[in-house]
């Protein structure tokens, strides 16, 4: 397992850091990869926690990247239009007040962080895949919970979801620009596309196309957002 940074820290408290995990293997081909996204709800959790299902995929001759991203208290910056339509989102998914609904917003507040630090990860995974020995042309991304939402989230985005002024006081990561974001496949272990579907609210545009990437969505036969 090797541990790197895959972005620049301006102003905050988080390091951006994944752990590179390469199989065994006396091939020279390239590898396929597998970008893995933690759950825990946007409040907790970490590459830490997920060390036995990674190497899982690891020991299966898949090359696998376990990323950090930022988590409520270490993401204050959303822009306000966004924010507005995030909002309207959870009102219109699910019926909360009060503090129910003050919790639930800041969980969606740092799902836009979050969106943005896995993307900038998927541009360092893809930029130097060959270097470790992945086919940076044959990545998918693998997300449980809240790591689930935010597969759905970036692997179906635009290019331009999640974008920041330039001089926002908020992380400005740049790693990588013009890397290309696309996804081989997504896999989603309970969680739904909060994210774009607030956006798509706000811009009209549509984010299901027929050139998304083939998605595999699991959840609960008692799941409330896809029994709807």
């Amino acid at each position: 397992m090797i541990k790197t940074e895959f972005g620049e820290r301006k102003g905050e408290e988080f390091s951006c850091l994944l752990d590179v995990y390469k199989p065994k293997t006396d091939t020279e081909d390239l590898l396929p990869g597998i970008l893995f996204v933690h759950g825990g709800g946007f409040y907790q959790g970490g590459r830490e926690h997920v060390v036995e299902q990674v190497q899982y995929y690891a020991k299966r001759g898949w090359f696998v990247v376990s990323i950090e991203y930022r988590l409520v208290g270490q993401a204050p910056y959303i822009p306000k239009d966004i924010r507005s339509a995030l909002i309207k989102c959870v009102a219109n998914r699910e019926s909360l007040s009060g503090e129910k609904l003050e919790f639930k917003q800041k969980q969606y507040g740092a799902a836009f962080a979050a969106a943005r630090d896995t993307k900038n990860a998927l541009r360092y995974f893809r930029a130097n895949a060959k270097k470790y020995g992945c086919d940076p042309d044959n990545i998918a991304i693998y997300g449980e919970s809240a790591g689930a939402v935010l597969a759905l989230d970036v692997g179906l985005a635009l290019p331009e979801d999640y974008a920041i002024p330039e001089d926002s006081n908020d992380f400005k990561l740049e790693t990588h620009k013009g890397t290309s974001e696309k996804m081989k496949a997504i896999v989603a272990f309970n969680g739904a596309p909060i994210l774009i579907e607030a956006l798509s609210e706000f811009d009209g545009k549509n984010r299901y196309a027929k050139k998304a990437p083939p998605t595999l969505v699991i959840v609960g036969k008692r799941d409330k957002v896809y029994r709807r």
